[in-house]
């Protein structure tokens, strides 16, 4: 029997948690990657800076910044003022408490993360603490700032996610093999070649009229995964490579607008007991204190102009109020702005912020963890961070993640995360089966 508990986020969550009368326990749910990551920041298109200015500002000017949301981005740009002077600002947040989406609990008898599990762009040494302008691994891993921020020296544990072992399916014998590592290697630096040079050449040429896929641009530098030897083996380095961050497929995405990604750094699995929230809660602690966080309070509108930005919504008594600063920096969920526009909730008349809202697309990541009874003794041994297998259907559970001795996260995205959770009861089941 599989019973179904799901909670749902109006702006861009749902959980569904599965349990299974079985010899395993299962929890699956999905949340889109960056979800909470987008931060606009709305100010005058061109700054007034005469002291003899006077704002034109429907309402008093309360604060230098107006922060509405505190997830990941509110609290991370709160910090950031912080540490460069600014502190008369005001963070307003609908829920009872801080952190947004990232949220934890437990499963297996062990701490796991509901929403996002990496911190990225760490820097490449686990033990460094400035090599990196990620506020938030700072204050992971450097004991002075969290004992300066929160009165306490915890560093929360992380695993560097940078070995990978691939698995190829015998469909005779219907078992798997490890590919070789000289094999994996050469097909990877083949692509990572191909993509390089890809890019390069968009960089060369960014006034094409007709957009260039990264599909397209890898097989015209001679990465052509559909075509043997090794099909499905470069099949499965490229969702590897491409699709589990991404979220799309190589003929999905731009190579015009991959050519305008920063040099991203290391990614960190958290696997930490106190969550990866802890650390904004770290954050949070002083700002409490100082009264900078309205919990509970309502955003039902925004306005702004060259003046000022004003949130109009409700605070925790349910009473109507309009809080309005300088500067305003929104960090709902892409979708949320979206629908705002569509319903006139926020009204923006800069046709490069328009576009930049409308032209953006949620990435979709489905989590299931699998409790079995007994340890696991069928993967292979070794030292990596995720297992990938070649798989007929592209993007079904071709990713593998072994958390502790009997209990495994498997993670689809995009496309296939979308259909999965279309399956009835007995599809799920079905699938849960065939990836024994």
């Amino acid at each position: 029997m599989i019973t179904y508990l799901y909670s749902v986020d109006h702006s861009c969550l749902l959980t569904l948690l599965l349990s299974v009368s079985s010899n395993r326990a299962i929890m699956m749910f999905f949340s889109w990657k960056r979800c909470f990551l987008f931060a606009f920041l709305f100010t005058s298109d061109e700054v007034q800076s005469s002291s003899d200015h006077q704002p034109n500002c429907e309402r008093d000017i309360q604060f230098d910044v107006l922060i509405l949301g505190a997830g990941t981005a509110g609290m991370t740009a709160a910090r950031l003022l912080s540490i460069n002077g600014i502190d008369n600002f005001k963070i307003i947040e609908g829920s009872s408490g801080i952190g947004g989406r990232m949220k934890k609990g437990k499963f297996g008898g062990r701490v796991i993360e509901y929403g996002a599990n990496w911190i990225h762009n760490g820097p490449k040494d686990p033990h460094s603490v400035r090599n990196t302008d990620n506020p938030l691994w700072i204050i992971a891993r450097d004991e002075v700032t969290q004992h300066q921020l929160c009165g306490r020296k915890h560093k929360l544990r992380v695993v560097k996610t940078d070995k990978s072992i691939y698995m190829d399916r015998d469909t005779v014998l219907s078992s798997y093999t490890v590919v070789p590592t000289p094999v994996v290697s050469r097909l990877s630096r083949g692509y990572s070649k191909a993509l390089d040079a890809a890019i390069a050449s968009a960089k060369l040429t960014p006034t094409l009229t007709e957009p260039v896929s990264v599909e397209e641009g890898l097989r015209n530098f001679r990465w052509r995964p559909n075509e043997p030897p090794r099909k499905q083996l470069k099949q499965s380095l490229e969702w590897s490579k491409f699709d589990f961050g991404h979220t799309i497929r190589t003929g999905q995405s731009s190579l015009e607008l991959m050519a305008l990604e920063p040099e991203a750094g290391y990614d960190y699995l958290a696997t930490d007991g106190d969550g990866y929230v802890s650390l904004l809660d770290c954050i949070g602690h002083g700002l409490k204190d100082d009264n900078k966080i309205l919990l509970n309070s309502t955003v039902k509108r925004i306005k702004f102009n060259n003046d000022c930005v004003c949130a109009e919504g409700a605070d925790s008594n349910d009473a109507d109020h309009v809080w309005c600063g300088k500067y305003g920096i929104i960090t709902f969920s892409i979708g949320v702005l979206q629908n705002w526009l569509r319903s006139k909730r926020l009204v923006i008349t800069s046709k490069p912020k328009m576009d930049a809202i409308n032209h953006s697309r949620m990435g979709i990541y489905l989590k299931i963890f699998v409790l079995f009874k007994e340890n696991l003794t069928s993967l292979p041994k070794g030292n990596y961070d995720y297992l990938y297998r070649t798989i007929n259907h592209h993007g079904d559970y071709q990713v593998i993640q072994q958390i502790q001795r009997n209990l495994i996260l498997l993670t689809i995205v995009g496309e296939a995360a979308a259909e999965a959770l279309q399956k009835e009861k007995e599809e799920i089941k079905e699938d849960r089966e065939s990836i024994d």
